[in-house]
């Protein structure tokens, strides 16, 4: 995933494009330029990460590729196999062709298939399928050692054999420069993905690769005595969407002999429970900034201290760094939440940033290895995203959220929420949320009918899908991941930070273009379908606000069939009376008075000392409040000149030869000449990179973009 949800794509590999472009365009090419067009192959490794009884050894020495090679560390080469040999079982590893078994002389194994696609809702995950043949019992044997392990890393890359690179210099590609560092034990996948991202740059992005765990693999024996094996190799992400979160009670010092059992287990729940636990204890809740630091418990007090410990840590860590808030708001209120009560009563609300809630799954949740947590959320203020907000937006679920900061009519004024975080109040990490609808929400995915299934990404996102009802759903929060990065990070797919003229533009037709399978497919859903011809048919006096956008797709075009009346016009009959859309616009005008008088009385029930929330009231305004977030929205955006009027959504995909360093999320413009005049006023987003070599030996990238609108 881009930096920034949008972002334009990579200088260099704009340049490398244009290079490309320049070739393809010459008219007197040079001989250098004629053997880049001809021929262009491709090749692709797949290197263990599997340290058998003899170290990093094994893995040197099979190295799947077209064939197999194997890796000498003292002349710093990766050395094709070559030649026959006719000696049973002969140890030379040189040799193409070995000599063993019932088969006799028979061929080293070699990859036939290869493929990577996205996965995931934005496809920011990637699964690689690769499939090789083995010819002999004695190298699946070595194959098994290496290959078939679930769950164990390994290198997958792939170039191009002959390459232009972005200086114009007609070049062969040749051995990852720092392979050896591939064979270090031990090391990590941060040091593997800099040499692989160290590649990209150094090969104008004519390479490509990550480290990846093996997910899956099978093989079948063949009539003429060999095998087809398969492996599913995915990118780190994938762990994040399987991990199940550990419902076990936590190991915490024996809690105050004064509780109940009940609540003694219901602090053990979750480090959220406990964390609750521990505030509710004697920490202030009049809306005043309290440090977890200052956070006293009874007998629990090295439990907390060695939460707020860890969650100091670095980022690099996980954690949130010695330096920045680490604290809870809180106040009293009257709820009807109350578990396990028939009454309402006064509890404590704390308030979290969104970044804490991501920090302590970072250092309690996900898995670590050697210490090390990856992969892991992003928490870093300094690349975190911001979130599309408006004029007057608030929230309209204060036990869910709240915004960094709100209007005075629509906030609970006694909380002190900018000493809660730091840096800008738009930022996604500064969003306030509350602790006991974490632990409502944890509780409701781990006691429910799919319990066994609940994964820590389920959370997250049942996390994020509250927050966005609460903001009037006009933000669309989600998880991306970024496997370079091996980060994780929430965005609001709503808001775009980049303007539109430091995009890049691409051509997709013409001379300079190495695009093929050029597609531009108009998908409407059916319910779309239905409203936007049921707009069609409307009267100006009867389109409602919903289908008013809608109908700007058919901005002047007229239905002779079906003619409409004009907005003025009224028979002889009816001429003193006031229009139809005059009246209804007074009785939006009474509901959007009413509403605000409702959303006003309870936001004042909540600032009262102890403050009252009942949900069944805030749930009543839901509708209204989605209404009036959206409008407000709009309006927001027609003051900033954003064009609002509806079109019907494309997609537009291509193939091209085979390039590296393309991010979901980045954009780009295309240039004139084959798209509608409506739709060269977007930008476009990348939502697909997919790659394949296929039986031609060429690597090719297939990329789909969908239009999206910038300021």
């Amino acid at each position: 995933m881009s930096k920034f949800l949008g972002e334009p794509i990579d200088q260099g590999v704009t340049d490398q494009l244009s290079r490309r472009g320049d070739i393809m365009s010459s008219r007197n090419r040079t001989p250098e330029q004629l053997r880049y067009l001809a021929s262009r192959t491709s090749w692709v490794r797949l290197t263990s990460g599997v340290d058998t009884e003899t170290g990093p050894d094994e893995c040197k020495e099979l190295i799947l590729q077209g064939g197999y090679g194997y890796y000498n560390s003292i002349e710093d080469k990766l050395f094709l196999r070559g030649g026959i040999s006719f000696q049973n079982n002969d140890p030379d590893i040189s040799k193409a062709y070995n000599t063993a078994g019932a088969f006799g002389t028979r061929p080293m194994p070699g990859i036939t298939d290869f493929s990577v696609k996205c996965k995931g809702r934005f496809g920011s995950i990637k699964e690689t399928n690769i499939s090789f043949n083995v010819w002999s019992l004695e190298d699946l044997e070595r194959v098994e050692r290496l290959f078939f392990r679930l769950g164990y890393s390994c290198i997958v890359e792939w170039g191009h054999s002959i390459y232009v690179e972005n200086d114009e210099t007609i070049t062969t590609g040749g051995l990852t420069a720092n392979y050896n560092q591939f064979f270090d034990s031990p090391s990590s996948r941060e040091k593997a993905q800099s040499v692989i991202d160290s590649q990209k740059e150094n090969t104008s992005y004519n390479y490509d690769g990550f480290v990846g765990l093996i997910k899956n693999f099978s093989w079948g024996f063949r009539a003429d005595g060999g095998y087809d094996c398969n492996i599913s190799i995915v990118s780190l992400g994938e762990i994040m969407e399987s991990l199940k979160t550990d419902k076990s009670t936590l190991d915490l010092e024996p809690l105050p002999s004064s509780d109940k059992e009940s609540n003694s287990s219901k602090a053990r729940a979750s480090y959220f429970h406990f964390l609750n636990y521990a505030l509710s204890e004697n920490t202030p809740t009049d809306g005043s900034f309290q440090p977890l630091r200052n956070v006293e418990v009874k007998k629990a007090q090295s439990s907390i201290d060695s939460l707020v410990t860890s969650l100091r840590t670095d980022l690099e860590e996980g954690g949130l760094g010695s330096n920045v808030p680490l604290g809870v708001v809180g106040f009293n209120v009257t709820t009807d939440r109350s578990e396990g009560t028939q009454e309402d009563q006064v509890v404590k609300v704390f308030y979290i940033t969104l970044r804490t809630f991501l920090a302590m799954l970072n250092r309690f949740y996900l898995l670590k290895v050697n210490n090390v947590t990856e992969p892991k959320f992003d928490v870093s203020l300094d690349r975190a995203p911001k979130f599309n907000t408006h004029k007057g937006h608030y929230s309209s679920d204060p036990f869910v959220c709240l915004l960094p900061t709100s209007p005075n009519t629509r906030s609970i004024s006694s909380l002190k929420l900018t000493d809660l975080y730091e840096g800008d109040n738009s930022t996604i990490l500064n969003i306030p949320i509350s602790l006991p609808y974490i632990i409502e929400t944890y509780n409701s995915l781990t006691e429910g009918s799919d319990a066994e299934s609940f994964s820590l990404l389920v959370f997250v996102n049942k996390i994020i899908a509250g927050i966005r009802e609460a903001l009037g759903r006009v933000n669309d929060f989600d998880v991306v991941y970024d496997d370079e990065t091996r980060l994780f990070s929430i965005v609001d797919r709503n808001k775009i930070d980049v303007l539109k003229s430091e995009l890049p533009e691409l051509d997709l037709v013409g001379l300079r273009t190495t695009v093929s399978d050029l597609k531009i497919e108009s998908k409407i859903s059916s319910r779309l379908g239905s409203q936007i011809a049921i707009a069609a048919q409307a009267s100006p006096q009867s389109s409602t606000s919903l289908l008013t956008n809608l109908i700007k797709w058919n901005e002047g075009k007229a239905d002779r069939f079906a003619l409409l009346k004009s907005e003025n016009q009224t028979s002889d009959n009816t001429s003193s009376l006031p229009s139809i859309r005059s009246v209804e616009a007074q009785l939006r005008d009474l509901s959007k008075e009413k509403y605000n008088e409702n959303l006003n009385k309870l936001y004042r029930k909540l600032n009262r000392t102890p403050g009252e929330y009942v949900s069944e009231e805030w749930q009543n305004l839901q509708k209204e409040s989605f209404q009036d977030q959206i409008e407000a929205n709009q309006n927001s955006k027609k003051e900033k000149n954003f064009p609002l009027a509806g079109i019907i959504p494309i997609d537009v995909s291509f193939t091209l030869d085979g390039i590296g360093g393309i991010k979901i999320g980045q954009s780009v413009r295309f240039k004139k000449g084959f798209l509608l005049p409506k739709y060269e006023t977007f930008s476009y987003i990348v939502t697909r990179v997919d790659h394949s070599i296929g039986q031609d030996n060429r690597w090719t990238t297939q990329l789909q973009f969908n239009p999206i609108i910038y300021p």
